[in-house]
């Protein structure tokens, strides 16, 4: 089953540790362009997760952001007191020297770093890393449901679209053994027009000259053939966003050589529709994962 590129899905999670929520946004991109925001302590987790969507998403622009609100905290701060006394006695000598009056204040101390030390509680800090992959997969398998559904409409209406190939491919069939007729009548009536007498086999000759070099007989078997290629696809093969680009492309340079070589009217109203239902094919490949 097809899946779109375009989706949403979200996840709330919760233990004795803390709350997680995840949600998760995806585009139509030509690659996988993941782009995380992940709580400071647990940017570390960004390669595991990077790897979770390569196995499972593969194509896209997805956004992914992570809260964590903590029940209880993963660091500790402690006073580093020796620091403390260190930078109050160097403050208070710039006091003097400088005759500065102003107090010691707590907001000129915070500012140096090694004054709080933090216990990493690690137990802590992994469980709750762990915690934040499995919200994450939940979320993924959300978003992937969703794009699951829209994967399903695309299928529909693409699959009615290449019927509707089929059908423009068929007529034009039918239509190309025409192409002999219409030169022998057009060189019939040039003669007639000129007042020239002409050999019969000689008008024939030129008539099947002409029609040979408008002959589509191959473009239309190529048109038949993609279009069975790209239901084959469509219906067996996943993630084939790429693929069934490529196989639209195709489509569209062979209806473009069957409408530049017939000369049929006929030929060229339907190739022009048909050219018009493969660019609504191709608008709607590009958000196929």
């Amino acid at each position: 089953m097809i899946l779109s590129m375009t989706g949403f899905g979200r996840n709330f999670l919760a233990n004795d540790f803390c709350y997680v929520k995840t949600e998760i946004k995806s585009v139509n991109s030509k690659y996988l362009d993941l782009r995380f925001r992940l709580p400071k302590l647990f940017n570390y987790l960004e390669i595991d997760l990077m790897n979770i969507f390569r196995e499972k998403a593969l194509r896209g622009k997805i956004d992914i952001s992570v809260d964590v609100q903590f029940r209880k905290p993963v660091k500790i701060p402690k006073i580093n007191h020796n620091m403390l006394n260190l930078y109050l006695d160097a403050l208070r000598e710039i006091q003097m020297e400088s005759e500065v009056l102003d107090d010691i204040r707590i907001d000129h101390l915070i500012h140096y770093d090694d004054i709080l030390e933090f216990n990493e509680d690690k137990e802590t800090e992994e469980k709750v890393g762990a915690f934040i992959k499995d919200s994450v997969s939940q979320a993924l398998q959300e978003l992937n449901g969703m794009r699951q559904k829209e994967g399903e409409n695309l299928y529909n209406d693409l699959k009615e679209r290449i019927e509707r190939l089929k059908e423009s491919a068929k007529k034009i069939d039918n239509l190309k053994n025409s192409v002999f007729d219409y030169w022998l009548d057009k060189f019939k009536k040039r003669m007639e027009k000129l007042d020239i007498e002409a050999q019969e086999d000689r008008i024939t000759q030129e008539a099947g000259f002409y029609a040979e070099k408008a002959d589509i007989t191959e473009e239309v078997v190529r048109v038949d053939s993609h279009l069975n290629q790209f239901m084959s696809t469509l219906e067996k093969e996943d993630f084939c966003g790429k693929k069934l680009d490529f196989i639209s492309q195709e489509l569209h340079r062979e209806f473009n050589t069957i409408g530049s070589k017939s000369n049929s009217a006929d030929v060229v109203n339907i190739v022009v529709s048909a050219k018009s239902e493969i660019d609504k094919i191709r608008e709607q490949v590009q958000n196929i994962v």
